[in-house]
């Protein structure tokens, strides 16, 4: 589920949908946690120290971070998903795998999946981020060469790159 926390606040805070927002910590180390669509052609993303995201994009609305809030609605989507009838393994608040290959038509099942989940409360997959399995000595599957093309890495940075410091 990318921008999953984000995707929560919005569901609180829906005035703030069309603009670039994180949350993430507070402190002079806090770093982001998740980032809005509207934040990332800024070059700001996840894992990012927030003074760096403020620098590249000055109108960020930074929201704190509510841990208690993102499990409870995560426990809301993985029971959704635990209806599917199917294979899964939660590996955090916003990621799962689920072990597709018995199914007869995935994607119809995905797609009713995100049908399901109350408008905004999760973004629909990645390409490349929802494996067809899993295994339990391996649960992260190879990523097809279409979406390492589309990975972080590989696209463009911002026209002017952060600061490094010796």
């Amino acid at each position: 589920m990318d921008a999953f926390y984000v995707a929560v606040e919005l569901l609180r805070r829906p005035d703030l949908r069309g603009l670039p927002v994180i949350v993430a910590g507070r402190g002079p180390r806090a770093v982001v946690t998740t980032a809005s669509y509207e934040a990332r052609p800024f070059g700001v993303g996840s894992a990012m120290p927030v003074a760096h995201a403020k620098r590249r994009c000055p109108d960020l609305v930074h929201l704190p971070v509510d841990m208690a809030h993102y499990r409870e609605r995560s426990a809301e989507v993985m029971g959704l998903v635990g209806e599917l009838g199917v294979p899964t393994q939660p590996v955090s608040l916003d990621e799962v795998y689920l072990d597709l290959s018995a199914t007869p038509d995935p994607v119809a099942r995905m797609s009713d999946l995100v049908r399901a989940i109350p408008s905004g409360s999760i973004s629909t997959p990645r390409s490349g981020s929802v494996p067809t399995a899993w295994s339990p000595r391996s649960p992260r599957t190879p990523r097809s060469r279409a979406a390492s093309a589309s990975s972080p890495a590989s696209r463009p940075q911002s026209a002017s790159p952060p600061s490094r410091r010796g």
